[in-house]
């Protein structure tokens, strides 16, 4: 389904970003690799990673503050199934997550404007 809204959105020659893990299957990120030049599209894959200890403590942090946050074991669990169910892939960019997200966001789009200019 994220692949055909993805193949819609270029047709209609708009950027699209495809995020999260449900997405980071390698098969998928493979197929958007094919697609995308035949839309005159670049390809950026992303890889975002954190430390297990501050990924698990921002879960907990967000279950402390967010009322519809899932518990703090719940968080937990969720922090330790995507740190050991992963699959990896060749990424053009790394971003450690670690520290603050603007400082991450400005990587990224430092990387997509070179990448864009080529």
């Amino acid at each position: 389904a994220m692949l055909g809204a993805a193949v819609h959105h270029l047709e209609q020659q708009r950027w699209v970003v495809l995020e999260g893990m449900p997405f980071s299957r390698r098969r998928e990120v493979d197929a958007v690799r094919i697609i995308a030049p035949a839309y005159g599209a670049i390809t950026v894959v992303v890889d975002c990673t954190i430390k297990h200890e501050i990924g698990a403590a921002r879960v907990a942090s967000d279950a402390q503050h967010l009322p519809d946050h899932p518990g703090r074991e719940d968080g937990m669990a969720s922090v330790d199934l995507v740190a050991t169910h992963r699959e990896t892939y060749d990424a053009d960019l790394t971003l450690e997550m670690d520290r603050p997200v603007d400082h991450s966001a400005q990587l990224l789009v430092n990387h997509l404007q070179r990448t864009a200019a080529q």
